[in-house]
């Protein structure tokens, strides 16, 4: 046999006619499923028959088992067929009457230059005419039985599964990883795009000028200087070159007007701190109108402290 028809290796794919006179590639007959393959001597030989007629038996387990077998020999096209009907088989019987194997196997058998046959031999072939096993069959009891098909098949089929399960796990990771990874700046090579972007002038965020903001610094309402214009709280007039008005401490208190009682006000003393204002404003407020006429009963005393 050739050096490189070795388990693990892969066997020729040879394209040969087959009983019906169709012609047929060994991938075409074994599709997705393991190959039983014989390479026998041809209708005259017993030992072939014997073989066959076994294998014919085991059939309808191989059947059932998605499992495929072929025969090549060196008979011409009606012995093929004798020889299938022979044995009562089921599956195809491809003639190879130039020797091509032979040949190219390097497996003739010379011990028998009147029928020139070649070696035989039996071959396990996984998915893709893998070699998982090879028997020596010149003697007869290095043929395989029908164990040592079952136990060939059942390893076959147990490492046919295993590097499906494999493959379709790694698949499935790879696509897991696209979908869960799509938006992170680490893997950006899993999502399409373009390699080499188009190079721009770089652009900066504009400048905004922050809004001014004022602190409320009194506990509970805006305070305004004009409310002491108003209330005839100044102590004197705002003049034009007085910009500055410091903030100070005030308080007010009511005092007897006439013969009647002073009245209780309710805040009678308070202390506030008035932010500051310019004189613009206190200048317009002064020229307001006072909300309240003339004649008021009330006299309020205002002391300030600088």
């Amino acid at each position: 046999m050739r050096s490189d028809i070795v388990p693990g290796g892969t066997f020729p794919d040879y394209e040969l006619p087959d009983h019906t006179k169709t012609t047929r590639k060994l991938s075409e007959l074994q599709g997705e499923d393991p190959l039983i393959l014989t390479l026998a001597r041809g209708h005259y030989c017993p030992k072939e028959h014997h073989q066959h007629l076994e294998l014919a038996a085991f059939y309808p387990k191989i059947a059932v088992a998605y499992t495929q077998v072929a025969t090549i020999s060196t008979d011409e096209d009606h012995a093929s067929k004798e020889f299938r009907a022979s044995v009562g088989a089921q599956w195809p019987f491809l003639s190879d009457p130039g020797r091509i194997i032979q040949r190219d196997l390097e497996i003739k058998e010379y011990t028998d230059p009147e029928n020139d046959p070649m070696i035989p031999h039996t071959l396990v072939l996984r998915p893709g005419l893998v070699i998982h096993s090879i028997y020596n069959g010149y003697w007869f009891w290095g043929r395989p039985g029908v164990e040592d098909l079952r136990r060939d098949l059942r390893a076959a089929m147990a490492e046919m599964k295993a590097q499906k399960y494999l493959q379709s796990y790694y698949t499935e990771r790879a696509d897991h990883r696209v979908l869960q990874h799509r938006q992170l700046r680490q893997r950006p090579h899993f999502l399409p795009g373009p390699r080499h972007p188009q190079l721009a002038d770089l652009v900066r965020r504009k400048a905004v000028d922050p809004l001014a903001v004022e602190d409320d610094l009194s506990f509970r309402r805006w305070v305004e200087p004009g409310d002491a214009v108003e209330e005839r709280g100044l102590p004197r007039a705002v003049r034009t070159d007085q910009p500055e008005h410091d903030a100070r401490l005030h308080r007010e208190a009511d005092v007897l007007v006439r013969l009647h009682a002073a009245e209780v006000a309710t805040d009678v003393a308070h202390l506030q701190e008035r932010p500051h204002r310019p004189a613009a404003f206190l200048r317009r407020r002064c020229a307001m109108k006072p909300t309240k006429p003339s004649g008021i009963k009330r006299i309020t005393a205002i002391t300030s402290t600088p």
